[in-house]
């Protein structure tokens, strides 16, 4: 049995030092990790280190007992098992044979759902027939997958089909062509500040997405920016927005009719970018659609209307939404929760069929760090299982 207890300290000798003043010098380091603490949603945090620390603890009695120790953190878990001798069977035989039995489970639905899969890496040769099969992992278009890879095969000359390094290196482009990327906030003409109004289905990290681009501009590029919100469905959209201008000392400006949605923009023509939070709608709510066009395409200034998609989302919800809000119009995309996703090939099948470009992927709640400007090459590596942590930073 053990017995775990968190520290945090800020460093991570500290946190140590901390542990074994408390456990002993017998005490284990389990696990340690870099948190934030205090500040709003991450901004003006301070970073801490955080170490858990376990102390075997000896059994009392001769009494055969079962526990389960889980620590704190969650890093990790310790099952443990004792049981009496007899003829009946034991909880780890039990244990062992439940998750014999899953496992199986696992393997049946894996082989139903690669079945018509296993005979294609045979028409490709070399390791191209594998690289196959990494795509449709991913969830890529069967027809998409097949076009990367009858064109890889003419790229590299045969004698290298069985090299996956320079066959990765080829695929890893062609991926990357197909996504098109572009900066976010373009220049006005007669020195008007851009305008991007934020819009898509609930729950996809608009208005967080916002404050981080909100945060960027203000502290790393010196822009004076302006929050504008028509978002008054949700009270907690509201207040989230301002504590964000409160902390990075930003007007914003709450409107409730394309009126006021006028007025607000006219009152800070000076600035150099408007971001503008709306509400999440369906894309099948035809009213609310009407509704947000009202404010976007109601005023005498342009603004651009920029698609918030989750990685996470079906691709055929994807299409959906996009064909749903093309009545806006929108003029790119933001892609958002990378790290809530195991698979990027649903946003390279959308990606690679829209005229609109990528401009931001996002990868966390953290303010403003958790956002980045689109790198086709790293979306590429992702959905070649390669160096995954080239987008984001898992922890």
């Amino acid at each position: 049995m053990m017995r775990y207890r968190t520290y945090e300290a800020e460093t991570l000798q500290q946190a140590i030092l901390k542990m074994t003043i408390d456990l002993g010098k017998d005490a284990l380091l389990v696990s340690h990790r870099t948190i934030k603490r205090g500040g709003f949603l991450g901004i003006r945090a301070k970073r801490v280190v955080e170490v858990t620390g376990a102390l075997p603890i000896e059994k009392r009695g001769s009494s055969p007992i079962v526990k389960e120790v889980k620590p704190k953190s969650g890093a990790l878990i310790e099952k443990r098992f004792e049981t009496s001798l007899g003829c009946s069977p034991s909880i780890e035989e039990l244990v062992t044979s439940d998750i014999r039995e899953e496992l199986k489970e696992i393997k049946t639905r894996m082989d139903m759902v690669l079945g018509e899969y296993r005979d294609r890496p045979t028409r490709y040769p070399g390791r191209c027939g594998g690289l196959y099969l990494q795509l449709i992992r991913q969830e890529v278009d069967e027809k998409i997958a097949e076009k990367l890879i009858k064109t890889l095969i003419k790229k590299i000359p045969p004698d290298r089909y069985e090299d996956i390094k320079p066959l990765k290196t080829h695929l890893r482009q062609l991926i990357a062509d197909m996504i098109k990327v572009d900066e976010v906030v373009k220049p006005q003409e007669g020195d008007l500040p851009a305008i991007l109004a934020f819009i898509g289905p609930t729950g996809v990290g608009k208005t967080t997405t916002l404050s981080k681009l909100a945060a960027d501009f203000t502290q790393n590029r010196g822009m004076e920016v302006v929050l504008v919100t028509i978002d008054t469905y949700r009270i907690a959209a509201v207040e989230q927005l301002k504590r964000y201008a409160e902390i990075l000392d930003i007007p914003l400006e709450v409107v409730f009719t394309p009126e006021e949605f006028q007025d607000a923009i006219e009152g800070y023509l000076e600035a150099d970018l408007i971001l503008v939070d709306t509400a999440g709608c369906s894309q099948r709510n035809l009213k609310q659609i009407e509704e947000l066009r009202s404010f976007i395409n109601g005023t005498r200034y342009k603004i651009e209307s920029v698609l918030v998609l989750s990685a996470t989302t079906k691709c055929k919800d994807m299409f959906d939404i996009v064909n749903g809000f093309k009545g806006i119009p929108f003029h790119r995309t933001i892609l958002t929760k990378l790290d809530e996703t195991a698979t990027l090939g649903p946003a390279l099948n959308l990606l690679s069929q829209i005229p609109q470009d990528l401009s931001y992927v996002t990868m966390g709640q953290n303010v403003p760090e958790d956002i980045e400007m689109a790198d086709p090459d790293k979306i590429a590596r992702i959905i070649l299982n390669e160096k995954r942590e080239v987008v984001w930073k898992e922890g």
